[in-house]
């Protein structure tokens, strides 16, 4: 039988009161998101309730990485918009708020990428050319170039 350093834990077993006993602040965090990610009042609640947890974790750097990285999970995975998502970071702490904004600015500049990428998706559909539709979403033809290219590959069989 192999020696573990680790326990494997049924997190939906896991009750709010043992939260606290797992051994460090990243297992607690984890546990806290992966857990409560579909529901948006128990998340909030033991979030507040843990703010402690991600206070130390974004004293260091790796520590902010895991928090960003949490950040993005939930944007992805919770049904919380992205305006309660980062009220309920920004209440945490003013320390988080640096995380906070990192993936603020992370998420709103994929969001207009996206929305880009589907304006040119669009324009090219009425069989506009690249010069006009930089001109139409007043962006440089590079850019408008590359994202035609990325399309284009994207829809390549």
């Amino acid at each position: 039988m192999p020696a573990f350093d680790y326990l494997l834990i049924d997190l939906s077993t896991l009750s709010d009161e043992r939260l606290p006993i797992l051994q460090s602040d990243y297992a607690r965090l984890t546990a806290i998101l992966l857990q409560n990610s579909r529901r948006k009042r128990e998340l909030t609640r033991l979030l507040d309730a843990f703010a402690d947890v991600v206070r130390r974790l974004v004293e260091t750097p790796a520590g902010q990485r895991f928090v960003n990285t949490g950040f993005l999970y939930l944007s992805y995975t919770a049904d919380l918009t992205k305006i309660e998502l980062f009220g309920i970071f920004n209440r945490i702490s003013s320390k988080t708020e640096s995380s906070t904004m990192t993936v603020a600015e992370e998420l709103i500049q994929q969001e207009r990428r996206q929305n880009k990428i589907k304006f040119i998706k669009a324009m090219l559909n009425l069989n506009l050319t690249a010069a006009a539709i930089a001109s139409a979403a007043e962006l440089p033809l590079a850019e408008v170039d590359i994202i035609i290219d990325e399309i284009n590959r994207t829809q390549a069989p």
